[in-house]
């Protein structure tokens, strides 16, 4: 209805609705009609910006009860976790002693794994120098039996090479022992004949100190034939 009034009224000389300096040619019961138009408009606007402002209201009314909801969703479960959880004084007290005794005994355990850790770190460090030393020593150890495996390789040299001199030698001994053997051979058989030419000297002197007693003999008795021929008067 109020659309048709609405298209009456434009149909009038300029179609406007109070602006025009004709307003005051339109009859009474059009101009009250236009401010009731006005009005009715007013109130429509009013009217849909409370239906609009009402419907922001249920909707926050709408996430608030939600919001409530979950809240209260949340306070039964946390209520339901505390009951879960609730212990009466008594256990509370063992549970409380209980922990203490294991935290008593956590800090003595943290305190040995500490001493224990110093230890080890002590042990690694004496380990680590131990290490140093013995390669140290190792090196040195390698050194020297490089030395002395050169010094024992001369030295196996110098112990093959009297080998062969005393083999050498050996041979030359064996040679001269064979030339002493003969060679004493030989002064035994002229030792032998040594004894029999002094035997048969002696027999030979023997027999020349005969034969010289003989002629002494011999040599007296012709003296003594000749002294006495001359002792016998002449006749």
């Amino acid at each position: 209805m109020a659309d048709s009034f609405d298209r009456s009224l434009k149909s009038e000389k300029c179609g406007c609705y109070g602006d025009c300096k004709d307003i005051k040619r339109l009859p009474t019961h059009v101009i009250i009609q236009r401010q009731l138009q006005d009005v009715i408009k007013s109130q429509a606007e009013m009217l849909n910006h409370l239906d609009e402002s009402i419907q922001q209201q249920n909707s926050q009314l709408e996430e608030t009860y939600i919001a409530r909801e979950t809240e209260k969703n949340k306070l039964n479960v946390l209520k339901k976790s505390i009951e879960d959880r609730y212990i009466l004084k008594e256990d509370f007290i063992v549970v409380d002693s209980a922990l203490k005794e294991e935290r008593f005994e956590h800090n003595k355990t943290k305190h040995k794994l500490k001493e224990v850790t110093d230890k080890l770190d002590f042990s690694l460090g004496e380990i680590e120098i131990l290490t140093k030393q013995l390669e140290r020593e190792k090196a040195s150890f390698d050194s020297s039996y490089k030395s002395i495996k050169n010094k024992l390789s001369q030295s196996n040299d110098y112990n093959r090479e009297l080998e062969k001199k005393l083999t050498e030698s050996k041979k030359r001994c064996r040679v001269n022992e064979e030339v002493i053997k003969t060679k004493d051979d030989e002064i035994r058989r002229l030792q032998d004949q040594v004894k029999q030419l002094q035997s048969k000297f002696k027999q030979k002197v023997g027999e020349i100190d005969v034969e010289k007693q003989q002629e002494l003999y011999i040599a007296k008795m012709m003296e003594g034939k000749k002294t006495k021929a001359k002792a016998l008067p002449k006749r």
